[in-house]
């Protein structure tokens, strides 16, 4: 199996983007769930090698809920009997509508323990989301001393990783044209976008080869490797 967050979190450290770490550190719910969809969409960029593609198939939905809470005049409060977010889940957490990246979550006494005190009758909350995972285990028929199931689970997030932040720079190249189209000649007097333009499809082009090398290093690695292993 390997879960979903951890290839969001394999891709964050692939970008610099400083909007998308923000984003990663203060709202990883949210971060996740628009996440999700290029990682789904993204996961049909690698189709080969089969053996280990086709697993690809199987994966858990995406679980997530909210569970409003109430101030008591303590940082601690305490998270109502229905809220059971399932292992491996992210939090987000607010006081009113601000974010609290600094709360905590404690699973063993079912509280959290907010950035300050939430005075009694002020409006808190605590989301969790659990984006999934490939429930599938990556093994194959062959053995061998240096190709394990594992060092090819640490490849396959890795490939995944590229697919998923190869669908997120896609989008911002295309947002990025589109401005351009948007604007007049005038406008790029006081708001110049080529320079972004052209970073945005330098960056998409060096992801796209990485992601082109670990398919194809993996792919030459187990077709030579003799079966049987080594």
């Amino acid at each position: 199996m390997i879960l979903f967050s951890d290839i969001f979190d394999r891709a964050i450290h692939l970008t610099d983007d400083p909007d998308l770490n923000y984003y990663y550190m203060r709202d990883p719910v949210g971060f996740q769930k628009v996440m999700l969809p290029y990682l789904l969409n993204g996961k049909d960029r690698f189709s080969s090698p089969i053996e280990v593609a086709s697993h690809l198939v199987n994966y858990s939905e995406l679980e997530s809920a909210i569970d409003e809470l109430t101030g008591t005049g303590s940082n601690v409060v305490a998270v109502d009997e229905d809220f059971n977010p399932p292992a491996d889940s992210v939090f987000t957490f607010r006081i009113g509508n601000e974010i609290d990246p600094d709360a905590v979550y404690n699973s063993e006494t079912r509280t959290v323990e907010f950035s300050r005190d939430i005075p009694s009758g002020e409006a808190c909350s605590i989301e969790y989301c659990y984006a999934g995972a490939f429930t599938d285990s990556f093994v194959w028929s062959y053995q061998a001393r240096y190709l394990s199931s594992k060092v090819i689970n640490e490849r396959v997030i890795d490939i995944l990783a590229h697919c998923t932040l190869l669908g997120w720079v896609e989008k911002e190249k295309n947002f990025i044209l589109d401005i351009r189209n948007l604007l007049t000649d005038h406008d790029f007097k006081t708001y110049a976008q080529s320079n972004s333009v052209r970073a945005k499809v330098a960056w998409f082009d060096n992801v796209k080869a990485e992601l082109d090398d670990l398919i194809g290093k993996l792919g030459w690695d187990m077709r030579g490797t003799r079966k049987g292993g080594f």
